[in-house]
């Protein structure tokens, strides 16, 4: 049989551990990779810069109406603005996400959970609140990935 298609895994030598940039020990994942957190970010900048690139290449576009129009690229006009709309959509979204964060990591403080491996294996307290812990709700209209 041969090894095509599969990967070897390479030897790993014996050296000091991994550590983060405060100097401690990295946490490890799967495969002996180092667990990587998310990255801090400030979403809502984000889509406001973007609704503004959108809005910029409409007033780019602008003066071009009469010719994209007669060659038939008058939905070029339209795409910056839809794209500058959804980013409105967005922002809400945006928010609302930033509020349940927000409340789950107070939650969090509050009961004394500073990992998922203190309370169970995923951090589910049982209780039914968030996640869908419990049995309850589990009728029909949900997939098996909401578990």
């Amino acid at each position: 049989m041969t090894t095509q298609g599969r990967r070897r895994r390479a030897e790993e030598p014996e050296t000091t551990p991994e550590r983060d940039s405060s100097g401690r020990t990295a946490q490890r994942g799967r495969a002996g990779r180092p667990k990587l957190e998310p990255m801090q970010i400030n979403e809502a900048k984000v889509i406001w810069i973007g609704i503004g690139l959108w809005a910029a290449a409409f007033l780019i576009l602008l003066p071009f109406r009469n010719t994209l129009i007669s060659d038939g690229h008058g939905w070029w006009l339209y795409t910056p603005l839809a794209g500058a709309g959804l980013g409105m959509l967005g922002l809400p979204m945006v928010g609302r996400r930033k509020a349940v964060m927000h409340r789950e990591t107070e939650h969090g403080r509050q009961v004394g959970l500073d990992g998922p491996e203190e309370n169970g294996r995923d951090g589910r307290d049982g209780s039914g609140s968030g996640g869908g812990g419990g049995t309850k709700g589990r009728g029909k209209g949900r997939g098996r990935g909401r578990r």
